[in-house]
């Protein structure tokens, strides 16, 4: 019995890749891909040591989108620079071949760990950023969000390590939270953590997921994922390790 959302279609597309590798560089690379569909892509030719979980991008034709980690080919294997791809960027396919039609294909896959400390969850709020600069704060939109941080869309680059204070419009709530920036992406977007935020935010903040919790599937919780967890993943293939060796 298979358990991927689509059947995909086979297409070599050329595509930039981007995101922060294993050892915290940014980078965007030349990458094609080798199948696809609505919810996920297999991208071949890719030199960058990632990781399961890990948070990249795609740029295919001018258009982008957000993607999640969920299988890396084994070194050695002929799967070698091979990343599977799971789409979070809601309601949005950037491809311009026809897709199959949406159906479960025959697949069956084994189950791989999601090693993301907390789960995010897809949204679309307002974020402003203040540096200690003294400069004029920047602004920008938040496309995740998690208890540990979020991604923040913005054309603007910021240096990773710089510390920030952020205000998030969480419907018509305005919460304030010191961070720090993890990962920056020029003309993309950039990676936040959160440091030090207060009780009464942070209540906000899981209010909110709570609520998101219940249109997801029961793995999806808000606390540290158990180590010992399998949850599934759209968008895994068979000969990979979760890990490049």
């Amino acid at each position: 019995m298979g358990n991927r959302r689509e059947q995909r279609a086979e297409a070599k597309l050329n595509v930039k890749l981007w995101g922060t590798d294993a050892a915290g560089k940014p980078f965007i690379d030349p990458a094609t891909t080798c199948n696809l569909s609505g919810h996920g892509v297999r991208v071949e030719g890719v030199q960058r040591a990632l990781k399961v979980g890990d948070a990249v991008g795609l740029t295919y034709n001018n258009q982008k989108s957000r993607f999640r980690v969920v299988w890396v080919g084994r070194a050695g294997s002929p799967q070698q620079g091979q990343v599977g791809l799971e789409c979070t960027t809601v309601g949005k396919c950037i491809w311009d071949i026809p897709l199959p039609t949406p159906s479960l294909d025959t697949f069956v896959k084994p189950r791989l760990g999601d090693r993301r400390e907390f789960p995010r969850f897809e949204c679309n709020m307002g974020v402003e950023i203040k540096l200690d600069d003294g400069k004029a704060p920047l602004h920008g939109k938040l496309v995740d969000l998690s208890l540990g941080g979020c991604y923040a869309e913005m054309m603007v680059p910021l240096r990773v390590g710089a510390k920030v204070e952020l205000n998030i419009w969480i419907g018509d709530t305005k919460i304030w939270t010191p961070a720090t920036i993890t990962s920056s992406h020029p003309g993309f977007g950039i990676g936040i953590k959160f440091i030090g935020m207060g009780r009464q935010e942070r209540e906000i903040v899981e209010k909110f997921l709570q609520s998101q919790v219940r249109m997801d599937p029961p793995d999806r919780r808000l606390g540290p994922r158990n180590k010992n967890s399998h949850p599934a993943n759209a968008f895994d293939d068979d000969p990979v390790s979760s890990t490049v060796e």
